[in-house]
Protein backbone atom coordinates (compact mmCIF):
# COMPACT_ATOMS: atom_id res chain seq x y z
CA UNK A 1 0.00 0.00 0.00
CA UNK A 2 1.01 3.62 -0.93
CA UNK A 3 -0.56 6.40 1.10
CA UNK A 4 -0.34 10.10 0.26
CA UNK A 5 2.57 11.82 1.26
CA UNK A 6 2.13 15.81 2.62
CA UNK A 7 -1.56 15.52 3.48
CA UNK A 8 -3.96 14.37 5.95
CA UNK A 9 -5.11 10.38 5.07
CA UNK A 10 -8.36 9.03 5.76
CA UNK A 11 -9.09 5.81 6.92
CA UNK A 12 -12.56 4.99 7.34
CA UNK A 13 -14.46 1.85 7.44
CA UNK A 14 -17.59 0.50 9.27
CA UNK A 15 -18.50 -1.49 12.95
CA UNK A 16 -20.78 -1.10 15.03
CA UNK A 17 -23.09 1.89 16.37
CA UNK A 18 -21.26 3.65 19.10
CA UNK A 19 -18.56 1.83 19.07
CA UNK A 20 -14.67 3.11 20.02
CA UNK A 21 -12.36 2.14 16.89
CA UNK A 22 -8.55 3.51 17.20
CA UNK A 23 -5.44 3.17 14.87
CA UNK A 24 -2.06 2.77 15.87
CA UNK A 25 0.53 4.38 12.95
CA UNK A 26 3.84 5.57 13.42
CA UNK A 27 3.67 5.68 17.12
CA UNK A 28 0.79 7.83 17.49
CA UNK A 29 -2.82 6.32 18.57
CA UNK A 30 -5.94 8.05 16.59
CA UNK A 31 -9.27 7.42 18.01
CA UNK A 32 -13.29 7.75 17.41
CA UNK A 33 -16.44 6.80 17.87
CA UNK A 34 -18.50 5.21 14.80
CA UNK A 35 -21.86 6.90 14.25
CA UNK A 36 -25.41 5.33 14.27
CA UNK A 37 -24.90 4.07 11.06
CA UNK A 38 -21.65 2.41 12.66
CA UNK A 39 -19.50 4.21 9.65
CA UNK A 40 -16.37 5.79 10.79
CA UNK A 41 -13.24 8.36 9.63
CA UNK A 42 -9.85 9.05 11.07
CA UNK A 43 -7.35 11.79 9.86
CA UNK A 44 -3.85 10.35 10.24
CA UNK A 45 -1.31 13.35 10.44
CA UNK A 46 0.89 14.53 7.58
CA UNK A 47 3.79 12.42 6.43
CA UNK A 48 5.96 12.40 4.19
CA UNK A 49 9.27 9.76 5.14
CA UNK A 50 9.08 6.99 3.08
CA UNK A 51 10.15 4.30 4.77
CA UNK A 52 7.51 1.02 5.78
CA UNK A 53 4.89 1.61 8.43
CA UNK A 54 3.17 -0.57 10.18
CA UNK A 55 -1.08 0.24 10.22
CA UNK A 56 -2.96 -1.69 13.19
CA UNK A 57 -7.02 -0.87 13.08
CA UNK A 58 -9.19 -2.00 16.30
CA UNK A 59 -11.69 -2.26 18.04
CA UNK A 60 -13.04 -4.51 21.37
CA UNK A 61 -13.78 -7.24 19.28
CA UNK A 62 -12.15 -6.97 16.19
CA UNK A 63 -8.51 -5.98 14.71
CA UNK A 64 -6.36 -5.35 11.57
CA UNK A 65 -3.07 -5.05 10.75
CA UNK A 66 -1.68 -3.58 7.21
CA UNK A 67 2.17 -3.97 7.44
CA UNK A 68 5.08 -2.64 4.77
CA UNK A 69 3.11 0.93 4.17
CA UNK A 70 4.97 3.64 1.68
CA UNK A 71 4.42 6.80 2.12
CA UNK A 72 4.79 8.78 -1.27
CA UNK A 73 2.07 9.69 -3.92
CA UNK A 74 -0.65 8.34 -5.25
CA UNK A 75 -2.36 8.57 -8.72
CA UNK A 76 -5.85 7.26 -10.18
CA UNK A 77 -5.74 5.73 -13.58
CA UNK A 78 -9.21 5.99 -15.04
CA UNK A 79 -10.87 5.11 -18.29
CA UNK A 80 -11.86 2.62 -21.00
CA UNK A 81 -10.08 0.62 -22.89
CA UNK A 82 -6.76 2.34 -23.69
CA UNK A 83 -6.12 2.87 -20.06
CA UNK A 84 -7.25 -0.83 -19.49
CA UNK A 85 -4.52 -2.13 -22.08
CA UNK A 86 -2.10 -3.82 -20.23
CA UNK A 87 1.76 -3.88 -20.36
CA UNK A 88 1.63 -7.11 -21.95
CA UNK A 89 -0.04 -6.33 -25.01
CA UNK A 90 2.51 -3.16 -25.38
CA UNK A 91 5.44 -2.81 -27.60
CA UNK A 92 8.45 -4.33 -26.27
CA UNK A 93 6.28 -6.13 -23.44
CA UNK A 94 8.65 -9.24 -22.57
CA UNK A 95 11.12 -6.80 -21.82
CA UNK A 96 9.11 -4.41 -20.31
CA UNK A 97 8.21 -7.12 -17.85
CA UNK A 98 11.14 -8.29 -16.95
CA UNK A 99 12.75 -4.45 -15.99
CA UNK A 100 9.33 -4.23 -13.64
CA UNK A 101 11.23 -4.52 -10.63
CA UNK A 102 10.30 -1.98 -8.53
CA UNK A 103 9.70 -2.65 -5.20
CA UNK A 104 8.48 1.07 -4.63
CA UNK A 105 5.80 1.02 -6.89
CA UNK A 106 3.07 -0.60 -5.70
CA UNK A 107 0.12 -1.37 -8.26
CA UNK A 108 -4.08 -1.41 -6.79
CA UNK A 109 -6.92 -2.86 -9.45
CA UNK A 110 -10.35 -2.42 -8.71
CA UNK A 111 -12.29 -5.01 -9.69
CA UNK A 112 -14.79 -4.37 -12.25
CA UNK A 113 -18.22 -3.88 -10.70
CA UNK A 114 -22.10 -2.59 -12.22
CA UNK A 115 -24.03 -1.03 -9.70
CA UNK A 116 -27.30 0.72 -9.84
CA UNK A 117 -26.42 2.56 -6.80
CA UNK A 118 -23.39 3.30 -4.48
CA UNK A 119 -21.48 0.78 -3.00
CA UNK A 120 -19.67 1.39 0.01
CA UNK A 121 -17.21 -1.52 -0.11
CA UNK A 122 -15.33 -3.53 -2.55
CA UNK A 123 -12.38 -6.01 -2.29
CA UNK A 124 -9.05 -5.56 -3.77
CA UNK A 125 -5.34 -5.25 -2.46
CA UNK A 126 -1.78 -3.81 -3.50
CA UNK A 127 0.92 -5.38 -4.74
CA UNK A 128 4.49 -4.86 -5.30
CA UNK A 129 5.35 -3.89 -8.82
CA UNK A 130 6.87 -6.91 -10.28
CA UNK A 131 7.18 -9.05 -13.61
CA UNK A 132 4.08 -11.06 -11.99
CA UNK A 133 2.16 -8.57 -10.74
CA UNK A 134 3.16 -5.79 -13.79
CA UNK A 135 1.63 -7.82 -17.06
CA UNK A 136 -1.57 -7.45 -16.44
CA UNK A 137 -1.66 -4.17 -14.90
CA UNK A 138 -2.70 -0.75 -17.07
CA UNK A 139 -0.02 0.01 -19.32
CA UNK A 140 -0.17 3.60 -19.55
CA UNK A 141 -0.75 3.61 -16.15
CA UNK A 142 2.51 1.50 -15.37
CA UNK A 143 4.66 3.74 -18.17
CA UNK A 144 3.63 7.08 -16.31
CA UNK A 145 4.58 5.68 -12.63
CA UNK A 146 7.71 4.23 -13.94
CA UNK A 147 8.92 7.54 -15.06
CA UNK A 148 7.68 9.09 -12.37
CA UNK A 149 9.58 7.15 -9.62
CA UNK A 150 12.58 7.57 -11.70
CA UNK A 151 12.26 11.52 -11.89
CA UNK A 152 11.16 12.58 -8.06
CA UNK A 153 12.42 8.96 -6.38
CA UNK A 154 9.60 8.61 -3.72
CA UNK A 155 7.22 5.81 -3.70
CA UNK A 156 4.50 5.54 -6.40
CA UNK A 157 1.15 4.13 -6.13
CA UNK A 158 -1.35 3.24 -8.72
CA UNK A 159 -4.73 2.42 -8.65
CA UNK A 160 -6.42 1.33 -11.77
CA UNK A 161 -10.08 1.75 -12.15
CA UNK A 162 -11.39 0.80 -15.63
CA UNK A 163 -13.52 -1.05 -18.08
CA UNK A 164 -13.54 -1.12 -21.71
CA UNK A 165 -15.71 0.45 -24.28
CA UNK A 166 -17.33 2.47 -21.91
CA UNK A 167 -18.84 6.10 -22.01
CA UNK A 168 -17.77 8.61 -19.52
CA UNK A 169 -21.58 9.04 -18.44
CA UNK A 170 -20.55 5.73 -16.90
CA UNK A 171 -17.91 6.96 -14.84
CA UNK A 172 -20.26 10.31 -13.50
CA UNK A 173 -22.38 10.20 -10.56
CA UNK A 174 -26.65 9.97 -11.29
CA UNK A 175 -26.72 13.27 -9.21
CA UNK A 176 -24.52 15.20 -11.33
CA UNK A 177 -26.25 13.91 -14.87
CA UNK A 178 -29.87 14.50 -13.61
CA UNK A 179 -29.13 18.00 -13.97
CA UNK A 180 -27.67 18.11 -17.49
CA UNK A 181 -30.52 19.00 -19.86
CA UNK A 182 -27.74 18.39 -22.70
CA UNK A 183 -28.42 14.81 -20.86
CA UNK A 184 -31.73 14.04 -20.54
CA UNK A 185 -31.96 12.29 -24.27
CA UNK A 186 -29.22 10.57 -23.10
CA UNK A 187 -30.72 8.84 -20.11
CA UNK A 188 -34.53 8.13 -21.96
CA UNK A 189 -32.94 6.37 -24.64
CA UNK A 190 -30.51 4.64 -21.60
CA UNK A 191 -33.49 3.64 -19.81
CA UNK A 192 -35.09 2.08 -22.90
CA UNK A 193 -32.37 -0.08 -23.33
CA UNK A 194 -32.74 -0.86 -19.79
CA UNK A 195 -36.08 -1.70 -20.35
CA UNK A 196 -35.05 -3.97 -22.87
CA UNK A 197 -32.33 -5.84 -21.42
CA UNK A 198 -34.42 -6.68 -18.66
CA UNK A 199 -37.38 -8.05 -20.46
CA UNK A 200 -35.02 -10.03 -23.17
CA UNK A 201 -33.10 -11.91 -19.53
CA UNK A 202 -36.49 -12.42 -17.98
CA UNK A 203 -37.11 -13.96 -21.91
CA UNK A 204 -33.77 -16.34 -21.86
CA UNK A 205 -34.70 -17.55 -18.22
CA UNK A 206 -38.56 -18.81 -18.81
CA UNK A 207 -36.79 -20.43 -21.97
CA UNK A 208 -33.78 -21.86 -19.45
CA UNK A 209 -36.60 -23.12 -16.81
CA UNK A 210 -38.30 -25.08 -20.10
CA UNK A 211 -35.01 -26.14 -21.08
CA UNK A 212 -34.54 -27.23 -17.43
CA UNK A 213 -37.52 -28.86 -17.00
CA UNK A 214 -38.39 -30.92 -20.38
CA UNK A 215 -34.90 -32.05 -20.58
CA UNK A 216 -34.02 -31.08 -24.01
CA UNK A 217 -30.63 -32.06 -25.25
CA UNK A 218 -29.51 -28.36 -26.18
CA UNK A 219 -29.45 -25.22 -24.59
CA UNK A 220 -31.20 -22.83 -25.91
CA UNK A 221 -28.36 -20.00 -27.24
CA UNK A 222 -28.13 -16.85 -24.78
CA UNK A 223 -27.52 -14.15 -27.87
CA UNK A 224 -28.52 -11.04 -25.49
CA UNK A 225 -26.12 -8.72 -25.39
CA UNK A 226 -25.34 -6.91 -21.55
CA UNK A 227 -25.31 -3.22 -22.18
CA UNK A 228 -25.03 -2.57 -18.61
CA UNK A 229 -21.27 -1.29 -18.11
CA UNK A 230 -22.32 1.60 -20.65
CA UNK A 231 -25.28 2.72 -18.28
CA UNK A 232 -25.42 5.87 -16.66
CA UNK A 233 -23.45 6.27 -13.14
CA UNK A 234 -22.91 2.06 -12.69
CA UNK A 235 -19.33 2.49 -12.93
CA UNK A 236 -19.03 5.69 -10.34
CA UNK A 237 -21.37 3.61 -8.27
CA UNK A 238 -19.48 0.50 -8.39
CA UNK A 239 -15.63 1.56 -9.05
CA UNK A 240 -15.15 5.06 -7.94
CA UNK A 241 -17.26 5.63 -4.63
CA UNK A 242 -15.90 2.71 -3.06
CA UNK A 243 -12.31 4.45 -3.35
CA UNK A 244 -13.64 8.02 -1.91
CA UNK A 245 -12.31 9.66 0.25
CA UNK A 246 -9.12 7.49 -0.51
CA UNK A 247 -5.73 10.36 -0.34
CA UNK A 248 -3.95 10.84 -3.82
CA UNK A 249 -2.46 13.50 -5.79
CA UNK A 250 -4.01 13.35 -9.07
CA UNK A 251 -5.77 11.25 -12.12
CA UNK A 252 -4.66 9.91 -15.16
CA UNK A 253 -7.38 9.49 -17.41
CA UNK A 254 -7.82 7.69 -21.10
CA UNK A 255 -11.38 7.46 -22.50
CA UNK A 256 -13.28 9.43 -25.19
CA UNK A 257 -13.92 6.76 -27.75
CA UNK A 258 -17.12 5.44 -26.05
CA UNK A 259 -18.83 9.50 -26.78
CA UNK A 260 -16.91 10.23 -29.94
CA UNK A 261 -20.70 9.78 -31.83
CA UNK A 262 -21.62 12.09 -28.80
CA UNK A 263 -18.77 14.55 -28.83
CA UNK A 264 -20.44 17.96 -28.40
CA UNK A 265 -22.38 16.91 -25.12
CA UNK A 266 -19.29 15.56 -24.54
CA UNK A 267 -17.48 19.24 -23.64
CA UNK A 268 -20.09 19.06 -20.75
CA UNK A 269 -19.73 15.29 -19.68
CA UNK A 270 -15.84 16.16 -18.72
CA UNK A 271 -15.73 18.39 -16.86
CA UNK A 272 -18.70 17.70 -15.34
CA UNK A 273 -17.23 14.56 -14.19
CA UNK A 274 -14.20 16.00 -13.42
CA UNK A 275 -15.70 18.81 -11.03
CA UNK A 276 -17.58 16.48 -9.32
CA UNK A 277 -15.21 14.18 -8.59
CA UNK A 278 -12.80 16.99 -7.10
CA UNK A 279 -16.49 17.82 -4.72
CA UNK A 280 -16.72 14.60 -3.71
CA UNK A 281 -13.16 14.07 -2.29
CA UNK A 282 -12.61 17.47 -1.27
CA UNK A 283 -9.43 17.69 -2.38
CA UNK A 284 -9.37 21.24 -4.41
CA UNK A 285 -8.77 21.30 -8.08
CA UNK A 286 -6.52 18.14 -7.91
CA UNK A 287 -4.75 17.18 -10.89
CA UNK A 288 -6.60 15.87 -13.64
CA UNK A 289 -4.38 14.80 -16.34
CA UNK A 290 -5.92 13.08 -19.63
CA UNK A 291 -4.88 11.72 -23.16
CA UNK A 292 -6.33 13.25 -26.36
CA UNK A 293 -7.96 10.53 -28.92
CA UNK A 294 -5.10 8.89 -30.56
CA UNK A 295 -5.19 8.75 -34.56
CA UNK A 296 -7.26 5.70 -35.86
CA UNK A 297 -8.86 4.05 -38.94
CA UNK A 298 -7.69 4.64 -42.62
CA UNK A 299 -7.31 8.28 -43.95
CA UNK A 300 -9.78 10.59 -45.73
CA UNK A 301 -9.12 11.37 -49.48
CA UNK A 302 -11.15 14.66 -48.73
CA UNK A 303 -11.34 17.49 -45.86
CA UNK A 304 -14.92 16.02 -43.73
CA UNK A 305 -16.38 16.23 -40.79
CA UNK A 306 -15.41 13.83 -38.33
CA UNK A 307 -16.77 12.61 -34.80
CA UNK A 308 -13.12 12.15 -33.57
CA UNK A 309 -11.76 15.12 -34.66
CA UNK A 310 -14.80 16.66 -32.69
CA UNK A 311 -13.89 14.86 -29.83
CA UNK A 312 -10.74 16.18 -29.27
CA UNK A 313 -11.94 19.84 -29.60
CA UNK A 314 -13.88 18.60 -26.46
CA UNK A 315 -11.21 17.47 -24.84
CA UNK A 316 -9.18 20.49 -25.38
CA UNK A 317 -12.19 22.84 -24.23
CA UNK A 318 -11.94 20.80 -21.21
CA UNK A 319 -8.25 22.45 -20.61
CA UNK A 320 -10.50 25.22 -19.37
CA UNK A 321 -10.70 23.98 -15.99
CA UNK A 322 -8.06 24.60 -13.61
CA UNK A 323 -5.20 22.13 -13.06
CA UNK A 324 -5.59 20.02 -15.83
CA UNK A 325 -3.42 18.36 -18.18
CA UNK A 326 -4.05 17.32 -21.79
CA UNK A 327 -0.91 14.33 -23.29
CA UNK A 328 -1.15 14.48 -27.36
CA UNK A 329 -1.29 11.07 -28.77
CA UNK A 330 -2.38 12.65 -32.10
CA UNK A 331 0.89 10.86 -33.63
CA UNK A 332 1.78 7.48 -32.31
CA UNK A 333 -2.08 6.05 -33.32
CA UNK A 334 -2.64 2.98 -35.58
CA UNK A 335 -4.78 2.96 -38.22
CA UNK A 336 -6.05 -0.49 -38.26
CA UNK A 337 -6.42 -1.02 -34.32
CA UNK A 338 -8.38 1.39 -31.72
CA UNK A 339 -5.96 0.04 -28.96
CA UNK A 340 -2.30 1.11 -30.33
CA UNK A 341 0.54 -0.34 -28.68
CA UNK A 342 2.76 2.08 -27.94
CA UNK A 343 1.99 3.23 -24.73
CA UNK A 344 5.08 4.29 -23.29
CA UNK A 345 4.89 7.30 -24.78
CA UNK A 346 1.87 8.40 -23.93
CA UNK A 347 2.98 7.34 -20.21
CA UNK A 348 5.74 9.99 -20.62
CA UNK A 349 3.79 12.71 -21.81
CA UNK A 350 1.64 12.06 -19.22
CA UNK A 351 4.28 12.40 -16.45
CA UNK A 352 5.97 15.25 -18.33
CA UNK A 353 2.96 17.35 -18.17
CA UNK A 354 2.67 16.05 -14.05
CA UNK A 355 6.79 16.57 -13.43
CA UNK A 356 6.09 20.80 -15.04
CA UNK A 357 2.25 20.91 -13.39
CA UNK A 358 2.26 19.05 -10.29
CA UNK A 359 6.16 18.88 -8.90
CA UNK A 360 7.80 21.92 -10.15
CA UNK A 361 10.31 20.19 -12.71
CA UNK A 362 11.86 22.70 -15.36
CA UNK A 363 10.58 20.56 -18.24
CA UNK A 364 8.66 20.75 -21.20
CA UNK A 365 5.16 19.13 -21.70
CA UNK A 366 2.90 20.87 -23.91
CA UNK A 367 2.80 20.36 -27.57
CA UNK A 368 1.99 23.06 -30.13
CA UNK A 369 -1.64 24.85 -29.68
CA UNK A 370 -3.30 26.89 -31.96
CA UNK A 371 -3.24 30.48 -30.86
CA UNK A 372 -4.82 32.93 -33.63
CA UNK A 373 -4.81 33.58 -36.74
CA UNK A 374 -4.65 36.52 -39.89
CA UNK A 375 -5.19 36.98 -43.51
CA UNK A 376 -3.30 38.40 -45.30
CA UNK A 377 -5.12 38.17 -49.39
CA UNK A 378 -5.31 34.62 -49.85
CA UNK A 379 -3.35 33.38 -47.37
CA UNK A 380 -3.82 32.42 -43.57
CA UNK A 381 -1.10 33.36 -41.47
CA UNK A 382 -1.58 30.97 -37.89
CA UNK A 383 0.56 31.61 -34.72
CA UNK A 384 0.76 29.11 -31.85
CA UNK A 385 1.87 28.65 -28.28
CA UNK A 386 4.64 26.73 -26.76
CA UNK A 387 6.96 26.64 -29.79
CA UNK A 388 10.10 27.13 -27.65
CA UNK A 389 12.93 27.17 -29.87
CA UNK A 390 11.21 26.78 -33.24
CA UNK A 391 8.85 24.63 -35.27
CA UNK A 392 9.55 22.08 -37.61
CA UNK A 393 7.55 19.12 -39.13
CA UNK A 394 8.94 15.60 -40.28
CA UNK A 395 8.84 14.15 -44.13
CA UNK A 396 9.71 16.70 -46.90
CA UNK A 397 6.85 19.08 -46.71
CA UNK A 398 4.22 20.08 -43.73
CA UNK A 399 0.87 18.21 -44.35
CA UNK A 400 -2.49 18.27 -42.39
CA UNK A 401 -3.71 21.55 -43.05
CA UNK A 402 -6.91 22.29 -45.19
CA UNK A 403 -8.50 25.79 -46.19
CA UNK A 404 -12.19 26.86 -46.58
CA UNK A 405 -13.65 29.99 -48.11
CA UNK A 406 -17.22 31.74 -47.16
CA UNK A 407 -19.09 28.46 -48.85
CA UNK A 408 -17.49 26.57 -45.60
CA UNK A 409 -16.24 23.75 -48.13
CA UNK A 410 -12.98 22.96 -46.60
CA UNK A 411 -9.70 22.08 -49.34
CA UNK A 412 -6.00 20.55 -48.83
CA UNK A 413 -4.27 22.95 -48.15
CA UNK A 414 -0.41 23.94 -48.88
CA UNK A 415 1.82 25.39 -45.80
CA UNK A 416 5.30 26.22 -44.95
CA UNK A 417 7.11 27.91 -41.84
CA UNK A 418 8.10 31.37 -41.66
CA UNK A 419 8.86 33.33 -38.79
CA UNK A 420 7.52 30.72 -36.48
CA UNK A 421 4.33 31.12 -38.05
CA UNK A 422 2.50 28.79 -40.44
CA UNK A 423 1.53 30.69 -43.84
CA UNK A 424 -1.36 28.74 -45.24
CA UNK A 425 -3.34 28.81 -48.76
CA UNK A 426 -4.79 27.01 -51.41
CA UNK A 427 -4.89 28.11 -55.26
CA UNK A 428 -8.55 26.93 -54.83
CA UNK A 429 -9.84 28.99 -52.09
CA UNK A 430 -9.39 32.86 -53.26
CA UNK A 431 -10.77 34.42 -49.84
CA UNK A 432 -10.44 32.00 -46.83
CA UNK A 433 -11.82 32.20 -43.37
CA UNK A 434 -10.73 29.17 -42.40
CA UNK A 435 -8.06 26.78 -41.48
CA UNK A 436 -7.98 23.66 -40.04
CA UNK A 437 -5.18 20.59 -38.88
CA UNK A 438 -5.35 17.24 -38.32
CA UNK A 439 -9.27 17.60 -38.56
CA UNK A 440 -10.26 13.77 -38.98
CA UNK A 441 -9.74 10.91 -37.27
CA UNK A 442 -6.34 9.63 -38.77
CA UNK A 443 -4.58 12.69 -39.83
CA UNK A 444 -0.96 13.27 -41.66
CA UNK A 445 -0.13 15.90 -40.14
CA UNK A 446 3.45 16.32 -39.14
CA UNK A 447 4.15 19.91 -37.29
CA UNK A 448 5.83 19.81 -34.39
CA UNK A 449 7.56 22.21 -31.76
CA UNK A 450 11.36 21.94 -30.70
CA UNK A 451 10.55 19.40 -27.85
CA UNK A 452 9.68 16.79 -30.28
CA UNK A 453 5.85 17.18 -29.38
CA UNK A 454 3.21 17.67 -31.63
CA UNK A 455 0.71 19.75 -33.20
CA UNK A 456 -2.13 19.61 -31.20
CA UNK A 457 -5.89 19.11 -33.94
CA UNK A 458 -7.34 22.05 -34.32
CA UNK A 459 -9.97 24.86 -35.93
CA UNK A 460 -10.46 28.00 -36.77
CA UNK A 461 -13.84 28.53 -37.39
CA UNK A 462 -17.44 27.85 -34.85
CA UNK A 463 -18.75 26.44 -37.82
CA UNK A 464 -21.74 24.04 -36.54
CA UNK A 465 -20.63 20.86 -35.68
CA UNK A 466 -22.15 17.42 -37.17
CA UNK A 467 -22.55 16.15 -33.08
CA UNK A 468 -24.23 19.40 -32.35
CA UNK A 469 -27.67 18.20 -31.91
CA UNK A 470 -26.52 14.00 -30.80
CA UNK A 471 -27.93 13.11 -27.33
Amino acid sequence: MVLQRNIKIPVWGNASPGRQVKIDFDGKTYKTITDKPGKWKIYIDEHNLPCPYQMKVYSDSNSVTFNDILIGEVWICGGQSNMEWAVLQSNNSQQEISNAKYSNIRLCKIDRLISEKPVNDIKTEWKECSPETVEQFSAVGYFFGRDLYNDINVPIGLIESVWGGTPIEAWTSREVLEKMQEFSGTMKKNKASARKYYSDMAEYEQLYQQWQTQGAKELPPKTIKDPRHRWPSVLFNGMIYPIIPYAFRGVIWYQGEGNAGRACQYKKLFPALIKDWRTRWGIDDFPFLFVQLASFRNPSPVPVENEWAELREAQIDTLSLPNTGMALAIDIGEANSIHPKNKQDVGKRLCLIALEKVYGKKVISNGLMYNNMQVNDNKVILSFDHIYDGLKFKDDRLLGFSIAGVDKKFKWAQAEIKDNKIVVWSDEIKNPVAVRYSWESNPNGNLYNSADLPACPFRTDNFKLSTFSKQ
